[in-house]
């Protein structure tokens, strides 16, 4: 039997319904810490940023933002220690501005993986419904 190809699969093509995000590194060149080789932005990229803005911006969802993106659900800790809030706050409102539909939630006291929200089956299922309500019409999936 020979492997599926887009031509021959059953589900010749797919349609993103949604987008939920947790914890987003929106923008990594505007969010970096530092631009030293062992940063955190640079080892995700694989060099120091300002020797690599175009794997920078390619890396970061911010740069492909456009009308016409599916629907985003967005929940960001206002605590987080390694990715800033401002990144998630940076990508829905550049997602509003490009006329998506965005739902954003920062968590307060929110670290990173959760730490320290008292509840956060509360986050995931926010995430759930909305990928129940953006899913409801989609008799395809």
């Amino acid at each position: 039997m020979s492997q599926p190809t887009r031509a021959n699969h059953p589900w010749k093509t797919a349609v993103l319904a949604g987008m939920a995000s947790y914890l987003d590194a929106g923008a990594l060149i505007a969010a970096a810490r530092s631009d030293t080789p062992d940063s955190r932005e640079s080892l995700l990229i694989g060099a120091p940023l300002t020797e690599a803005l175009d794997l920078a911006r390619r890396a970061s969802p911010v740069t492909y933002v456009h009308p016409g993106a599916p629907p985003f659900h967005i929940a960001h800790g206002d605590a987080d220690r390694f990715v800033p809030v401002g990144q998630s706050r940076r990508l829905a409102d550049a997602l509003r501005a490009a006329g998506v539909e965005v739902e954003f939630t920062e968590v307060p006291d929110g670290d990173h993986m959760w730490m320290g929200v008292p509840q956060p089956v509360e986050i995931f299922d926010a995430a759930v419904g909305f990928a129940r309500r953006v899913t409801a019409d989609n008799t395809t999936l």
